[in-house]
């Protein structure tokens, strides 16, 4: 049966997909654990500039704003320091859509505390999905937790919003954001991996070449010397890293 796989083979070539998309998937958490730092100081920037801004204009809102934006400075920190912690047992995208979402609902939570508008919470619930998509390689299924997230607590809050004759164009601009960005975070999720997987294989193939190369080497400049053999089984056995 020339056109079957050997057992021992096929095992081995689904052992090393396994052994790869697990190093794919530890090497990802680690950038996510490091973007999460980023994000968080992005978002309070951003954030912290609007937030001065409508304080100035509307000083009837600024204990509202300093309160709510002291929560969100309080989540990113207790974010980015439970991914410093060894052995926690959250994962970091775990953490970051836990966070992602926190933020999108304390941001629904302060526009309908001041009866804001409609258009600006979906505007902003829209730059967050956004940004978030960009920023944190977390796939998307992480993406869709904080989209349901971000539009369950749009719905919540638009009882109390001010709305217009714009409530389905802000309805459906949210709607189109949250779709558009969990397709997104699949799309990027799957690019990320082949492109690492590719990377691995022509990394080993790489060093596959170098060892055949060194191999070839030492048998032309010892050929017809009696430790021929030892020398080249001693170069693969390193090259191999076993005993």
């Amino acid at each position: 049966m020339s056109g079957a796989p050997h057992p021992a083979a096929a095992g081995g070539a689904q052992a090393e997909e396994t052994a790869l998309r697990d190093a794919q998937r530890a090497e990802t958490d680690r950038l996510l654990a490091t973007r999460l730092d980023l994000t968080a100081v992005l978002f309070l920037v951003f954030v912290g500039g609007s937030v001065v801004i409508e304080a100035t204009q509307v000083p009837a809102r600024a204990r509202a704003l300093w309160l709510i934006y002291g929560l969100e400075a309080l989540v990113c920190l207790l974010a980015v320091v439970a991914c410093r912690v060894p052995r926690l047992p959250l994962a970091p995208r775990a953490l970051a859509a836990a966070l992602a979402s926190t933020l999108a609902t304390l941001l629904s939570a302060y526009n309908a505390s001041v009866g804001g508008s409609v258009e600006r919470l979906a505007m902003t619930q829209v730059c967050l999905l956004t940004g978030l998509l960009v920023l944190l390689p977390w796939g998307w299924r992480a993406q869709l937790v904080v989209a349901a997230a971000s539009f369950a607590s749009f719905g919540l809050a638009l009882p109390h919003l001010f709305t217009s004759d714009s409530l389905l164009v802000s309805v459906l601009a949210l709607v189109t954001g949250t779709t558009t960005t969990t397709w997104g975070a699949f799309f990027l999720e799957r690019y990320r991996a082949d492109a690492f997987l590719h990377a691995a294989r022509q990394a080993e193939e790489t060093e596959i070449a170098a060892t055949l190369a060194r191999v070839s080497e030492t048998l032309n400049a010892h050929l017809g010397q009696p430790d021929m053999l030892e020398r080249v089984n001693r170069l693969v056995v390193e090259s191999l890293g076993c005993e």
